[in-house]
């Protein structure tokens, strides 16, 4: 076999490679851009709905303790000293 050949062969695995990375990459943006259009298609047939409070991207990063009920437990998590609280 010639250097050329030697070199090609050499090549394929990356380039085959690439191109399996390249079609990943183009099927999880087509899906996220698919279901982006999906949500506001559906926004728009049913405006009446609040669909804020459900949206991931309104979510905090963390929890945050809101009241009284979660006794400092970031969160609300239950201890073992308060049988009262659900887990």
């Amino acid at each position: 076999m010639g250097p050329v050949l030697d070199y090609v062969i050499a090549l394929v695995p990356p380039i085959g490679l690439a191109l399996l990375l390249a079609v990943v990459v183009r099927a999880f943006l087509r899906a996220d851009r698919t279901e982006r259009d999906a949500e506001r298609r559906f926004r728009e047939e049913h405006p009446d709905l609040d669909l804020a409070a459900t949206s991931i991207d309104r979510r905090p990063a963390f929890p945050v303790a809101r009241d009284e009920t979660t006794k400092g437990n970031v969160g609300g998590t239950a201890t073992d000293d308060d049988p009262q609280q659900t887990r």
